[in-house]
C-alpha cells in the first residue's frame, strides 16, 4: 500500500466517515444513543455480576464500572471493526471495482467511522469519572498514544481479514468465535494486576493489554503498562500491519474478481 496515496485521499475519508456516520444514526431513532448503550450495558452486567453475584470487585480499589468502561468502548471499537470485515470491500462492491482509488481507502473508512464512534462515546467516560470524583492524572496525556496505536492495530486486522472473509464465507463465523475468546484473554474484565508475572509476561504480546492500560492510565489512575509492555505491543503492531499490507495486496484481485 503507498500510504501516500492513501493519504492524499483525506477529503474523499472525511466524506465516507461522514456519510457512514449519518447513516448509522438517521436509521435509528436512538440515534448517538446506540453508540454507548451497548459498552454501557456490558459494563452494568459486568458489574452486577462480580460485584454482589461474587462479592468481589476487580480490581480491589476504584470504581468497577469505570474500569469496565475505559475497556468496553476501546473494545467495541475493535470488535465492530472485525465484524465488519467481510463487507469493507464488498459492501459497496461498483465503487470499490471501478473507482481508480486504492483499495486499502475503504479499510480507512471503516476504522475511522468506528474511531470516531469512540470518540463520540468518550463523554460516557467523563461522566463517570466526575460521578466517582476521579480526576485524570499526567497520565492522560498517553490517551493519544492508545488512541494511535489502536487505529494502527485495528487497520493491521482488517488489511488482513477483508479479503480472506470477502473470499472464504466460513472465516466470519470462526472470527466472531475468535473475538469472543480474545475478549478474555484481553484484561477487559480484570486487571493485569490480577493475572500471575508467569502468563503476565505472554500477555503484553497482545497489543490490547498496553492499549487498555495507557486508555486506564490517566483516569483510573491503575493499570499503567510498563514500558515492556508498550514496546511489545508497538512490535506486533509493526509485524502485523506488515503482514497485513502483504496480504491485502496479494489477494484483492481475486476479491476483485469475486465481486
Amino acid at each position: 500500500m503507498a500510504t501516500s496515496s492513501v493519504l492524499q485521499q483525506r477529503s474523499l475519508l472525511r466524506l465516507l466517515v461522514s456519510r457512514d456516520l449519518k447513516v448509522r444514526y438517521a436509521q435509528s431513532a436512538l440515534g448517538y444513543l446506540w453508540t454507548v448503550i451497548d459498552p454501557l450495558a456490558m459494563a452494568l452486567i459486568y458489574w452486577f455480576v462480580f460485584t454482589y453475584v461474587f462479592h468481589r470487585r476487580v480490581p480491589e480499589e476504584g470504581p468497577y464500572v469505570l474500569f469496565l468502561i475505559l475497556a468496553l468502548l476501546p473494545w467495541q471499537w475493535l470488535a465492530n471493526s472485525v465484524t465488519d470485515a467481510s463487507r469493507v470491500l464488498s459492501g459497496e462492491a461498483r465503487i470499490v471495482r471501478s473507482a481508480s482509488l486504492p483499495r486499502e481507502v475503504w479499510v480507512v473508512r471503516v476504522v475511522l467511522s468506528k474511531m470516531a464512534e469512540f470518540i463520540f462515546a468518550l463523554p460516557v467516560v467523563i461522566g463517570f469519572a466526575v460521578l466517582y470524583h476521579k480526576h485524570p492524572t499526567i497520565d492522560a496525556l498517553l490517551f493519544p498514544a492508545a488512541l494511535v496505536l489502536q487505529f494502527f492495530f485495528v487497520m493491521a486486522l482488517l488489511l488482513f481479514l477483508a479479503p480472506l472473509t470477502a473470499l472464504i464465507d466460513d472465516l466470519q463465523r470462526l472470527v466472531r468465535i475468535v473475538m469472543r475468546m480474545y475478549m478474555y484473554l484481553s484484561p477487559v474484565i480484570y486487571g493485569m494486576s490480577r493475572v500471575p508475572s508467569k502468563v503476565a509476561w505472554i500477555m503484553e504480546f497482545n497489543p490490547m493489554t498496553a492499549i487498555i492500560g495507557l486508555y486506564r492510565a490517566g483516569i483510573y489512575g491503575q493499570e499503567m503498562p510498563g514500558w515492556s509492555a508498550i514496546a511489545k505491543a508497538v512490535g506486533v503492531i509493526a509485524l502485523l500491519f506488515i503482514f497485513g499490507r502483504i496480504v491485502f495486496r496479494r489477494l484483492q484481485g481475486a476479491v476483485l474478481k469475486e465481486m
